[in-house]
C-alpha cells in the first residue's frame, strides 16, 4: 500500500482543516493507505514566518514528504486563496518535491464560489513543486463541517464526493482494494427517522458533554455503558428485545460503528447506525420538519 502525507493547512489540532485531514486519513487508512499528517504548529514560528528550509524541523518535513507516493494539502479557504500557513509550508519544500507523486487538493471554505479562485492560487504553486499527476480533490463547505472532541463530522452530501475523491485518489495509486467495514450497517438519516417512527430505539451514544443539541424521543447512553445495559445476563439491562429495530448515532460514525458491533456481538439482529452521524440526523430533521430540536 501506499504512503500518503497530508499538510495540514493550519496550526493546532482544534482547527476545522486539521480535523479535515483527520478524517481523510482515516477514509485513506479504509484503503490499507500508510497516512501522516504533517501538522505546522510542530514546527517553529520563525521557521515558518522566515522560510528557513534548513533548519532541521523544515527538512524533517521535507523528508516525509520526499518518501510519500502522494501528497494531500488541505487548507482552509478565505477570500478565494489557500491559507498563508499552507503557503508557509510548501515554501519549505524543495523544488520537484512533488515530482512523481500524486497530489490532490483538500479545502473547506464557506461558499462554493471560492472553489474556482483556490484553482487559480494552489494549482499553480503544487505545478511549480513538480506536482503533474494532478487528481480531482474535494471541497467541504464549512456547513457541512462539525468539529467535535472525538474528531470531524461530515454532512452525507459532501461525505459522499469527499469519499469519491479518496477512492480516485487510491485508485490512483494503483490500489484495487475495497473499503471493507460496517458500511452496509450505515443508513441515510431519513431512512433512521422513518425506522424511529416507526417503533425503532433511536440510541444516542454522545458522550454527555457533547450533546450541545437535543434530539427528542432518543435514549442516551454512554458507550462504556452499553454492555451492562443491553446484556440480557446483566442485573441492571433495560430489557429491550434482541429483535427490536434500533438505530445508533454519535457525533461520528466510528463510535456509532463500535457500539453497532457491540450490540451484534451480544445479539441484536437489526441495529444499523446513522450516515454522516449525529449532525446528518440533526440536517436532516430541519430539512423534514419532522421534530424540533430544542
Amino acid at each position: 500500500m501506499a504512503l500518503i502525507v497530508l499538510l495540514a493547512g493550519t496550526t493546532g489540532k482544534t482547527s476545522r482543516a486539521y480535523a479535515l485531514s483527520t478524517y481523510v486519513a482515516e477514509c485513506l487508512d479504509g484503503y490499507g493507505h500508510t497516512t501522516v499528517i504533517v501538522d505546522p504548529g510542530l514546527t517553529p514560528a520563525e521557521v515558518l514566518i522566515g522560510g528557513d528550509s534548513s533548519a532541521a524541523a523544515a527538512r524533517d518535513i521535507a523528508a516525509t514528504v520526499e518518501a510519500a507516493d502522494a501528497v494531500i494539502p488541505v487548507t482552509p479557504v478565505r477570500n478565494g486563496s489557500f491559507s498563508a500557513t499552507l503557503k508557509a509550508v510548501l515554501d519549505l519544500l524543495p523544488p520537484g518535491a512533488f515530482t512523481d507523486k500524486v497530489v490532490m487538493p483538500v479545502a473547506t471554505g464557506g461558499t462554493s464560489s471560492h472553489l474556482t479562485g483556490l484553482e487559480y492560487s494552489l494549482h499553480p504553486v503544487i505545478l511549480d513543486l513538480g506536482g503533474r499527476q494532478l487528481v480531482r480533490g474535494a471541497y467541504v463547505l464549512d456547513r457541512d463541517l462539525e468539529v467535535h472532541g472525538c474528531g470531524a463530522v461530515v454532512a452525507p452530501e459532501s461525505d459522499d464526493a469527499l469519499r469519491l475523491a479518496v477512492a480516485g485518489l487510491s485508485a490512483a495509486l494503483g490500489s484495487t482494494t475495497q473499503v471493507a467495514g460496517n458500511d452496509e450497517l450505515l443508513i441515510h438519516p431519513d431512512e433512521a427517522l422513518a425506522r424511529h417512527r416507526a417503533g425503532a430505539l433511536l440510541l444516542d451514544v454522545r458522550k454527555s458533554g457533547d450533546r450541545d443539541r437535543v434530539i427528542p424521543g432518543v435514549l442516551h447512553v454512554e458507550k462504556v455503558d452499553v454492555p451492562a445495559l443491553f446484556d440480557p445476563q446483566e442485573q441492571g439491562a433495560l430489557g429491550v428485545a434482541r429483535t427490536r429495530s434500533i438505530v445508533v448515532f454519535c457525533n461520528r460514525e466510528q463510535g456509532s460503528g463500535r457500539v453497532v458491533q457491540t450490540l451484534r456481538d451480544l445479539g441484536y439482529t437489526e441495529v444499523r447506525h446513522v450516515r454522516g452521524a449525529a449532525a446528518g440526523l440533526e440536517h436532516e430533521l430541519v430539512k423534514t420538519a419532522h421534530a424540533h430540536i430544542g
